[in-house]
């Protein structure tokens, strides 16, 4: 056996610190990764159907998001939960600020998060070090995505990652509402109150800008006794009285996308038959409910023996203008206005009624 004097011992001793010194330094750049004790994450695919409004219409949630998540050491299952955040307004220091979005507006970015953690109750801890942007996929229909960050987290003591991405809203077109061609079988009471019978029709919206399905609803309300629509009629129309009703159109609470519902209303391409009553456009309002917003067209329907009543309609063949008429359905000796409006650069040639198949006016 081989023995040392005091000063070798000292040497060697100095030696050996020197290395593990050196050792130490070398690691510092790359933490250390126990497998046994860490869900490696490398990498994340985030997938959504667009946004929609929720808590009340004050915040905006990824639609349907579905979040896939692999690891370098295996699938850690539910020990690991993957949930996407609300979108915020901007972005600060890196990361999306307490502002939340209410309403997507055309042409913004906005900024949404998407969390791993790990939820078990285990020791073990996400390791995020191994991930790079290259390695998340953010794909929402219709929108362009890009991830803007990864960064560490805590969650009531437990460790996570943050995966920040902005999301940029397109220019998106007009839908403008300009009318409706309905016809009714009267009314029937229902629960108190006067409801259409056999409605049959629908909207009409500016040409090449008709909104998607889903994206807004249309009902006709009961009958009111008053214009402000505050006294629902509850006993039965009597003939020779005046009620009134609307056509509500609200936009789908769930669908952010702009849609101008009270554009352009063109009289010319409003039509209202209802049988046994002289009906009459009286004009629209926009409505608002819990921050959705909508229009709502406004008639007036007096009650009459049904042989005394004439339907008058526009011909769909008027060629540079528009022509509008009021009311849409009348009685003998009632005084019916028309009204046209030419084209820019145009003017009025002639109008011409017609009754009875061929007579004129």
């Amino acid at each position: 056996m081989r023995t040392f004097t005091t000063k070798q011992t000292k040497f060697i001793a100095a030696i050996l610190s020197l290395i593990m010194t050196v050792s130490v330094f070398l690691n510092l750049g790359t933490p250390s990764v126990n497998a046994d004790s860490t869900y490696i994450l490398n990498r994340l695919s985030f997938e959504a159907d667009g946004f929609y409004l929720t808590n009340g219409g004050t915040m905006t949630f990824p639609k349907n998001p579905r979040i896939a998540a692999t690891f370098d050491n295996g699938d850690p299952g539910n020990r690991v939960e993957k949930i996407s955040t609300c979108l915020y307004n901007n972005l600060v220091n890196g990361v999306p600020d307490d502002y939340f979005v209410r309403e997507l507006e055309p042409g913004r970015t906005y900024y949404g998060s998407i969390e791993i953690k790990n939820t078990s109750g285990d020791d073990h801890d996400i390791d995020y070090y191994q991930l790079k942007k290259s390695d998340v996929t953010i794909d929402i229909l219709d929108y362009e995505t890009q991830v803007v960050g990864i960064y560490p987290g805590e969650d009531y003591g437990k460790d996570k990652v943050h995966i920040y991405y902005s999301v940029k809203i397109p220019p998106l077109p007009d839908y403008y509402l300009e009318g409706l061609t309905y016809s009714f079988d009267g009314f029937e009471n229902s629960s108190d109150a006067w409801i259409p019978q056999g409605a049959d029709g629908n909207l009409v919206w500016k040409e090449d800008a008709v909104p998607e399905a889903g994206t807004y609803t249309s009902d006709w309300s009961v009958l009111y006794e008053d214009q402000d629509m505050t006294q629902i009629l509850t006993d039965e129309p009597v003939e020779g009285e005046t009620y009134y009703l609307s056509m509500n159109v609200t936009k789908d609470q769930e669908y952010n996308k702009k849609i101008d519902l009270s554009g352009s209303i063109d009289n010319s391409k409003i039509s209202l038959n209802i049988d046994g009553y002289v009906v009459a456009y009286l004009g629209n309002k926009a409505t608002e409910q819990s921050g959705v917003n909508g229009v709502s067209l406004i008639f007036s329907a007096k009650r009459i023996d049904t042989t005394d009543i004439h339907n008058i309609t526009v011909a769909d063949n008027i060629q540079h203008g528009q022509i509008a008429v009021s009311p849409l359905s009348a009685i003998e000796n009632t005084e019916v206005t028309v009204t046209a409006t030419p084209d820019e650069g145009y003017k009025l040639d002639s109008i011409t009624a017609v009754y009875d198949g061929d007579k004129t006016v």
